[in-house]
């Protein structure tokens, strides 16, 4: 009896998360994702650019006081981004990743002293097309 409770649990597990697709394959970062940054009482839309030469652009699109284009490199791993240089920032800043349907991008804060950076950094971008 408990083979069969496992045999079914299984079978519901496999099927509601048939629909689901997450990837963290490298390749798949490379691109342009937006977000709309909320930061005290400003809020602006970034565009957050990976190049395949393992640089990256980070661009307001909505010029703010305070708010700066940078660039620099980057390292990607299976489940990790690391920005290794930035105009703006002195320190390496990592973050998790993770893209839903190669539509959504969601990076998670794992390790960055760069306060500037982690603050617009971290949270849900969305592909531009």
């Amino acid at each position: 009896m408990k083979k069969y409770v496992l045999l079914v649990l299984f079978v519901i597990c496999m099927v509601s998360c048939s629909n689901y697709y997450v990837t963290r394959k490298p390749k798949a970062l490379i691109g342009s994702w937006e977000r709309t940054v909320k930061q005290n009482k400003t809020e602006f839309t970034a565009r957050l650019t990976f190049n395949e030469d393992l640089t990256f652009s980070f661009v307001v699109k909505d010029p703010n006081v305070g708010h700066i284009n940078t660039h620099g490199d980057v390292s990607i791993m299976s489940k990790k981004i690391a920005f290794l240089s930035d105009i703006q920032c002195n320190s390496a800043g990592i973050y998790k990743y993770y893209i839903e349907y190669n539509k959504t991008l969601i990076l998670k804060l794992e390790n960055d002293m760069c306060k500037s950076r982690k603050n617009v950094i971290d949270g849900v971008w969305t592909r531009v097309k």
